[in-house]
């Protein structure tokens, strides 16, 4: 009896001891706010976020909410946030958001801001990423200079692909975050074979482009998530 109570606490002291799974947890692990001026007291907000699956299981982004502080930290712009790009987090993957206001601070500074975002364990989503090397080019047509963001996709799977998204970030040499945008592609009656490859090209916002100029903030880095969503089981 006393060796059976003994294996008891003994159980009990492992099972205390041993690393319990987390269910997966949503984080943001960079944030990047660009305050613009426009004409005179208004301005346009430009949020970009970093997230990455901090915990042990899936998980999907199902909202976040964006909101701007004046300097007595009242809140002055809430702004729903409905995608993160891609929608589901497998252990350890990161995501990026990102939104946009235009507001009048007539009378006010934006001095701080928070994000908050929700994700759930249950996946409505499946996600498959794919092959992706991405690169920002710098192009001229003799009268003005464009920043082009280029990605060549692969179809990794074994099928055909009909259609995927990519998210674009740009990062500078310390790995800051400096810009996120997304674009997606739907061949219709055009398929990827898989091992096939195709590249994406979408233009960088000239507003963007001309304040990380301004500001000497230099993108160094593209990264790029290229993948196809389907419905989960």
């Amino acid at each position: 009896m006393k060796r059976i109570f003994a294996l008891c606490i003994v159980l009990f002291l492992v099972a205390l001891a041993a690393p319990s799974l987390a269910a997966g947890k949503l984080v943001s692990s960079q944030e990047n706010l660009y305050v613009i001026p426009y004409y005179d007291t208004s301005v346009y907000c430009n949020f970009y976020a970093e997230l990455k699956n901090d915990g042990d299981k899936p998980v999907e982004f199902t909202s976040g909410l964006l909101e701007l502080y004046d300097t007595d930290s009242n809140s002055i712009v809430s702004s729903d946030i409905y995608y993160c790009y891609p929608m589901v987090l497998e252990p350890g993957e990161y995501a990026y958001l990102y939104a946009s206001d235009y507001t009048d601070l007539t009378g006010k500074t934006i001095d701080d801001h928070m994000l908050s975002v929700i994700g759930q364990g249950k996946a409505t989503l499946k996600i498959v990423r794919l092959t992706t090397v991405a690169n920002m080019e710098t192009k001229s047509d003799g009268y003005y200079t464009y920043n082009y963001l280029t990605a060549t996709i692969t179809n990794s799977t074994q099928e055909l692909l009909l259609s995927f998204d990519v998210v674009f970030a740009l990062k500078d040499a310390d790995g800051n975050l400096l810009y996120v945008t997304n674009s997606s592609w739907y061949g219709y009656n055009v398929g990827i074979l898989p091992g096939s490859s195709v590249q994406l090209e979408i233009t960088m916002d000239s507003t963007i482009s001309d304040y990380l100029s301004e500001n000497n903030l230099i993108p160094t880095s593209t990264e790029c998530i290229a993948y196809k969503s389907e419905y989960a089981d």
